[in-house]
């Protein structure tokens, strides 16, 4: 089972949430699952086994090979994960702002792609890393140690994001005017979307998508007799016809479709062999 839990305190303003998951035993036949996006960049790292592999809904059964420690940078649909048999992995979902401190590349610079981790940290860097974890035993031992790395990287630094972008996350809701929030940072347009998008990866329109998908996804959960109706309204969408063609985008299927599958993780859909 994986064990996932907030960072310690001292990340908290930096990483949403760190993860550590058992080796997965290969099944002899191939699986996937639909990757629904969150919006922020995220780390992974396994421990032996066959390397990550991922596809783009246009192609699902055409996989990119990655390496074993991976950044998938902020996407604005699903992509498709095949489920290798491999070792143990730890992973960290990361704060819009996080990406230049980490990685030493903007956000925008990893938006709607994943990269192996040693094409921005090296070799020596990611070897390091893997070594540390593969170490330990247990997923708890292996999630301290990854956490204790993170820490080093990033503690030491200052938090990256511009004020004025700070100020438009923190007011960033799902019927925000993005024109308001724009106007009330001072910047001009293209100054304020450019910083947007070194720091997070994405628009800001493209960013309040997201923001209004994951809290349909929350809904869905919650309310299993709900009306999709009363969903679309309370996540934010224009109306019903607004929600079906949003979600869809996103995801891939519709809000009905995905509460008929009753996914055990929110953002991680199986797919049929």
């Amino acid at each position: 089972m994986t064990l996932s839990r907030p960072p310690h305190p001292m990340l908290r303003s930096l990483i949403e949430v760190i993860w550590a998951a058992p080796a997965r035993p290969g099944t002899g036949r191939i699986r996937r699952e639909a990757v629904l996006p969150t919006g922020q960049c995220h780390l992974a790292i396994r421990i032996g086994g066959a390397p990550f592999r991922i596809a783009e809904p246009t192609d699902p059964t055409a996989p990119q090979i990655l390496s074993n420690a991976v950044i998938g940078g902020p996407r604005s649909g699903h992509y498709v994960k095949f489920l290798d048999g491999g070792g143990p992995s730890v992973g960290a979902l990361l704060r819009p702002g996080v990406a230049p401190l980490l990685f030493g590349v903007s956000a925008s610079d990893l938006a709607e792609r994943h990269i192996p981790l040693q094409d921005v940290w090296g070799s020596s860097a990611t070897a390091r890393l893997v070594d540390r974890i593969a170490a330990c035993t247990g997923e708890t031992a292996r999630l301290a140690a990854f956490e204790a790395f993170l820490m080093q990287r990033l503690t030491p630094r200052p938090i990256g994001l511009h004020p004025a972008i700070a100020q438009t996350l923190g007011a960033l809701s799902s019927d925000a005017r993005i024109g308001l929030l724009r106007a009330a940072s001072g910047l001009n347009r293209k100054r304020f979307d450019s910083l947007f998008r070194d720091s997070v990866g994405l628009t800001p329109k493209r960013y309040q998508r997201l923001i209004r998908f994951r809290a349909a996804l929350t809904l869905l959960a919650d309310g299993e007799e709900a009306d999709l109706a009363d969903i679309a309204y309370a996540a934010g969408f224009a109306d019903q016809a607004h929600f079906q063609h949003e979600f869809r985008a996103i995801a891939g299927l519709t809000p009905g479709a995905y509460r008929r599958l009753g996914p055990a993780a929110a953002h991680h859909l199986p797919m049929p062999d």
